[in-house]
């Protein structure tokens, strides 16, 4: 699965995998069921990195766009995938964080 998030200019959100302690990171939190099992973790797509003085340290983070990628196995015909993905938005102009969390669903139709 992939998943893809736009991101306003002048605006950042973190990536998956953090270098620093602090920020939290971008999770992906799905609903268990007994039609799939997650493979590995969340994995973040060509973040940028760059010093954060805040953090006192790098972090990884996106602009414009975000990818990341979750394995899946499919244990029983037709799953449904739901949960929500959970980041903070940060603004570059003063360091503004928003948090959010977006609900997604997908419904595989095995033929």
């Amino acid at each position: 699965m992939v998943f893809t998030a736009k991101i306003d200019d002048n605006w950042y959100t973190y990536s998956s995998e953090l270098k620093v302690k602090g920020p939290a990171p971008t999770a992906a939190n799905f609903t268990k069921n007994d039609t799939y099992t997650l493979v590995g973790k969340l994995i973040p797509i060509k973040p940028k990195e760059k010093y954060d003085e805040v953090w006192g340290g790098k972090i990884n983070y996106f602009e414009h766009e975000a990818k990341f990628v979750q394995k899946v196995k499919i244990t029983k015909a037709n799953p449904v995938i739901e949960g929500k993905i959970e980041c903070y938005t940060c603004t570059n102009k003063d360091g503004t964080c928003v948090p959010s969390k977006d609900r997604f669903k997908f419904e595989v139709k095995v033929i």
